[in-house]
């Protein structure tokens, strides 16, 4: 029932994370190392955070030492003796997890999410496209936006495959094709201009991406973007889902099948 803070750099450290403080029947809250301390210190007091899981860079790079929270060592735990014994029951209407969005007011506003909404538009996007244990996603959106919701539990309910950005690649669309390649990615999920950063990259390239699914969202998508992949797909059958929705409705609610050939009366990829 706690809520307990993450502050890690990129990377499957804080999928750890994330599963350590679900298991124990508490909620996450993701507070990126990049968000300035008063602005952590509100997000603290405002949802009555007591402890946050960090690791040695992140204390120091962030100034996280004094702070008016505990700050858990995420390598000593896992190193630690003492173990949980066994995963904590929880009900599925209790909370799994609060995202921080800016607020129009500009103090930071708290979204909090049941585990049964989360894993409804998991299990449904699922099931629309039949994601499986065959599937791979590059885990590229922050773990304090929604989209990664989907990329960890989405994918591991399928029983697939997450391959995690770092630090020092999660913008760097030559190392994303690395990545794609070495892992074999067939799902990829982000804002379009992300998307538009890779398509960019690999038409210079000019080779082909193998996804059969691509999902875009958060923001508006270019009417040109889902055909320049189209174009370059290695898959006949390859789809691109363009999706929408408040974080308050747990990660998406409205998405369309982009066509292979946009008609002529759209001025705009429907939302």
């Amino acid at each position: 029932g706690d809520y307990i803070g993450i502050t890690l750099p990129r990377g499957s450290r804080q999928i750890v994370a994330i599963f350590g403080i679900l298991f124990a029947g508490a909620a996450y809250v993701p507070i990126g190392i990049t968000q300035p301390n008063e602005r952590r210190s509100k997000i603290y007091s405002q949802i009555g955070i007591k402890h946050i899981i960090s690791d040695l860079w992140a204390i120091e790079e962030c100034s996280l030492r004094g702070e008016e929270v505990t700050v858990l060592d995420l390598d000593l735990g896992i190193t630690h003796e003492q173990m949980l014994e066994k995963i904590v029951t929880i009900s599925p209407y209790d909370s799994a997890y609060i995202i921080m969005t800016s607020g129009t007011t500009g103090v930071p506003k708290g979204v909090e999410i049941m585990h049964t909404s989360a894993i409804n538009t998991c299990m449904d996007l699922n099931e629309k496209y039949s994601i499986n244990d065959e599937d791979t996603v590059l885990m590229v959106s922050a773990i304090d936006f929604d989209l990664s919701v989907y990329d960890i539990f989405g994918i591991l309910h399928a029983g697939g495959t997450i391959v995690t950005a770092s630090e020092d690649n999660y913008r760097n669309p030559d190392e994303w094709l690395k990545l794609i390649d070495d892992y074999k990615v067939t799902i990829w999920d982000s804002v379009p201009i992300l998307f538009d950063m890779l398509v960019t990259m690999t038409e210079g390239k000019n080779r082909k991406l193998p996804f059969r699914i691509v999902m875009l969202s958060g923001d508006w998508i270019a009417l040109d973007l889902p055909g320049r992949f189209y174009n370059i797909s290695a898959k006949k059958d390859s789809v691109v889902v363009a999706m929408g929705g408040a974080t308050e409705v747990s990660i998406w609610s409205n998405h369309i099948d982009v066509p292979r050939i946009i008609p002529k009366e759209w001025i705009s990829i429907p939302y």
